[in-house]
């Protein structure tokens, strides 16, 4: 029999093109995922933090913050801690002062209730007691009084170590909107 055109397994073109229509498509997704705010509900925004701050509740906050927050948002609160450099988006630097007083308390304690990739939602790890205490300390961590400071450096060192460091520029007084 006569030998017929050979026929090439080479695939199709049409592959390569899906191929790179798909990473476009994923690539652009993430980028618009990365880029979408991160909006606490309106009911939110209106919560008043039930929990005085009292030099314990600070306490308990900044050895909360240790515990769940500091390995990525850093011990100082610069958004560098050891896992910050693994993630796809950079943890918030809670020393910028102008960007954290756009947020009212309700609002922080709203995003670290629910999460937001890459940062786990923490509503089944931590009590609300616990939340409204690490949504404090991260809130006004400008805000800590001299004496509190040194109360708490005296009762536990290490905690007010790992405290956010201040901002260059005081936050406003009032968090709520």
């Amino acid at each position: 029999m006569p030998a017929g055109p050979e026929k090439k397994n080479n695939p199709p073109r049409y592959a390569g093109i899906l191929v790179l229509f798909l990473i476009v498509a994923v690539g652009g997704s993430v980028l618009v995922y990365s880029l979408s705010g991160w909006r606490a509900p309106a009911k939110a925004k209106k919560m008043q933090n039930p929990i005085p701050p009292t030099s314990e509740a600070i306490g308990a906050g900044m050895m909360i913050y240790m515990q769940h927050c500091q390995s990525c948002h850093g011990e100082n609160g610069d958004g560098k801690g050891e896992k910050a450099g693994d993630l796809m988006i950079a943890p918030a630097d809670f020393r910028d002062a102008h960007k954290m007083s756009l947020s009212t308390d309700g609002e922080f304690f709203w995003q670290i209730t629910e999460g937001h990739r890459p940062m786990p939602a923490f509503k089944d790890k931590l009590s609300d007691t616990q939340l409204w205490q690490v949504s404090q300390l991260v809130a006004h961590a400008n805000e800590i009084p001299e004496s509190v400071k040194k109360e708490l450096t005296a009762e536990n060192p290490s905690a007010v170590a790992a405290a956010p460091a201040p901002a260059a520029s005081p936050v406003r007084k009032s968090r709520s909107k």
